[in-house]
């Protein structure tokens, strides 16, 4: 299937699903109670967008980092947050934070239960993985009705150390 097609199918999954609150609050919970999570000096985290996973719980956990971008590259700087010119909220200052032991939460469109993720297309998250592998454990976090069977994969995609989704 076509990325576009899917992205368009997954959209029109998540416009009839009703278990947002729910399901966010199972991921949340599985996520908090994994060791990696636990035990990293840094989490990047994200400002979900509609349809993402909630994980607004987590905001109090000051070792939370969030994304912005820089032409075509993403780093990630500690809040306050406010709305950015890519529609989602980022840090207002931009001084790119560096870590090592990080887990990276990162959301997507779809998801395989094996770590392929397509993503909203910009591919800031396949760059930004690729560069920085040796120091991050990266989890996919996804509602029930992004899980596929299998995706579109092209030589810049990179595969998540984990998917965490609900019901599973």
């Amino acid at each position: 299937m076509d990325k576009a097609v899917l992205r368009k199918e997954i959209e029109r999954r998540l416009k009839a699903f009703k278990e947002q609150d729910r399901e966010s609050h199972e991921i949340t919970s599985k996520l908090l109670a994994m060791e990696e999570y636990r035990n990293a000096d840094v989490i990047l985290a994200y400002a979900p967008m509609r349809n993402e996973v909630d994980i607004s719980i987590l905001f109090e956990d000051k070792r939370l980092l969030f994304p912005y971008i820089e032409g075509k590259e993403m780093f990630f700087a500690p809040p306050p947050l406010k709305k950015g010119a890519h529609g989602f909220f980022e840090p207002e200052k931009r001084i790119p934070s560096y870590f090592k032991n990080a887990v990276i939460l990162v959301p997507a469109r779809a998801l395989t239960l094996d770590g392929l993720r397509l993503g909203r297309g910009g591919g800031y998250y396949d760059r930004f993985l690729e560069k920085n592998k040796a120091d991050l454990f990266s989890i996919g976090l996804a509602f029930s009705v992004q899980i596929v069977d299998e995706l579109p994969v092209e030589n810049h995609d990179r595969r998540l150390d984990v998917v965490i989704t609900a019901g599973r």
